[in-house]
């Protein structure tokens, strides 16, 4: 969810659809449509085919780029005290998602070969089922 504000029913299903599209528009699997396919979806079906060659530049763009370093990645960041706000939600809600999908990022970041990063996850995940999230256990 974007933005957490009360909406009328209406809005949500089109915000969902909206959403969905967006998601399906930057995905590079084939969907396969037909006639049990739910009218939301088929609503776009043509248009996805043609973000494809642009979705696929682009991943093959990102992935060609150089490995980013930790420096450059915490250079970038905005300084802390302009964060402090909502930093403890922001990282309280981003250690739930990253417990709910620990299994499917594990998996992803075997397949890429990326085995320091996995070992720094696991690191992570493990922090949090100790310290963090109720019930530890995945």
């Amino acid at each position: 969810m974007i933005l957490d504000v009360e909406k009328h029913p209406l809005i949500d299903s089109i915000l969902t659809i909206i959403s969905q599209t967006y998601m399906d528009s930057c995905s590079l699997s084939n969907h396969a449509f037909s006639t049990d396919s739910p009218s939301s979806k088929l609503l776009y079906a043509k248009e996805l085919q043609d973000y494809k060659p642009a979705v696929r530049k682009f991943y093959s763009d990102i992935q060609a780029l150089p490995p980013v370093t930790d420096d450059k990645l915490f250079s970038s960041l905005p300084k802390a005290d302009s964060m402090q706000l909502h930093r403890d939600a922001a990282l309280y809600d981003l250690a739930v998602y990253a417990h709910n999908y620990c299994y499917q990022i594990d998996e992803a970041l075997q397949r890429s070969k990326c085995d320091e990063l996995s070992k720094k996850f696991a690191t992570v995940i493990s922090y949090l089922q100790l310290y963090l999230i109720p019930g530890g256990n995945t």
